[in-house]
Order: C-alpha cells, then structure tokens, then sequence
C-alpha cells in the first residue's frame, strides 16, 4: 500500500515509519502551509501525525493543527487517499492545544460527511517503554502499542467516520502496579521480621 505520513520525523512518525517498511512510505516532513498537494498524488492512505503541542504560541499551533489538518482532509478527499487522523484525548482540555485538536477533529468529521474515508485517532499521552515504571499512575500508553495499532488500522474498510479513543494503562499499567504493590508488601513483611 502507498502510506503519506505527515510527521514522519517526530517522535511517533519515525517509528511509524520503521514499522511499516513492507508498505511503500513517503514522509512528509515540511511545513503543511507549503505546497504539498504533489505528495497525495497517488496515494492509496494518509497518517496525519502533524501536529504542534502547548510548548508552541497559539497561532502555531492553530496554523497547524487545525489549518494544516484542514488542508490534509482537503487534499485526501480530492485524491481519494483514506485518511488516519492523530488527534488527541487533549482535545477535551481548555488549551490552545486541546482547542486546536477539537476543531481539527470537527474539520475531519466535516469532510468525512463529503465522502472522505476517515478514522480519528485519540490517543492519551504516549511514552517509551522503558519510562513506563515511573507512570504507573499516570494516564499513558506506550508509543509501541500506537504505532502498533494504526498499523492495524490500515486495514480497516473505513465504511464510516468515527472517532477511536485509547485510553492509558493500555495491558501494562494495572498488572506492573499490582506486582509493585505485592513487592512493597513483602518488603515491608520482611523488614518487619528483621
């Protein structure tokens, strides 16, 4: 299959993009207010993972998440690429942020009701595995088990819009704390009898 995938040097796009080295890939990795309707030529999808987060100004951000996002909905309608919107479970906070994720999800939903083969993506934060021992109670899902997922996603018929929210705690986060709690328990068992 002929993958777009908007930021596909950033920090979920680069791995995406090793996962799905059978596909034919091209990356997209430039400002989406440049002209970038050549790269939709022929392809059969598009992975829209560009995107600015709060550390930007407002105006970046809304440049790109929700122009730049209107702009990829835009363009796979006209080239008949189905489309995988990353958004974000952000999108229900008061941030510019979360605002600009709402809005663009709204402008997906807009040209999926003119006949664009769209999923939106909400992921909660994501993190490396090797991090995951710190968040355990933390709303988290690890970056391997996203990527892992819109791999899957590609499959999908896309025979209706819809919006698919992963939470945290994904198969990790409630068996690690349950075995760290046990642990501290016999710990605390074993300190007690010294």
């Amino acid at each position: 299959m002929r993958i777009l995938i908007t930021g596909s040097k950033g920090f979920i796009g680069s791995r995406l993009v090793n996962h799905l080295a059978n596909h034919e890939i091209t990356e997209l990795d430039k400002r989406l207010e440049d002209d970038i309707e050549p790269y939709f030529k022929n392809q059969d999808m598009v992975i829209h993972l560009a995107a600015k987060q709060s550390k930007h100004t407002s105006e970046e951000i809304y440049r790109v998440n929700v122009q730049g996002t209107e702009k990829v909905a835009r363009l796979s309608l006209k080239y008949g690429c189905k489309l995988i919107n990353i958004s974000s479970i952000c999108m229900h906070d008061d941030s510019p942020y979360g605002r600009s994720k709402a809005q663009a999800e709204k402008i997906v939903e807009e040209y999926a009701n003119e006949g664009l083969k769209a999923i939106t993506v909400r992921p909660c934060g994501i993190t490396r595995r090797k991090y995951l021992p710190w968040l355990i109670d933390a709303n988290w899902y690890p970056v391997e088990n996203l990527i892992h997922y819109i791999a899957t996603l590609i499959e999908d018929p896309f025979d209706h819009y819809r919006v698919i929210e992963i939470k945290g705690r994904g198969n990790w986060g409630q068996p690690l704390k349950k075995k760290l709690h046990r642990l501290i328990r016999k710990l605390k068992h074993l300190k007690s009898h010294e």
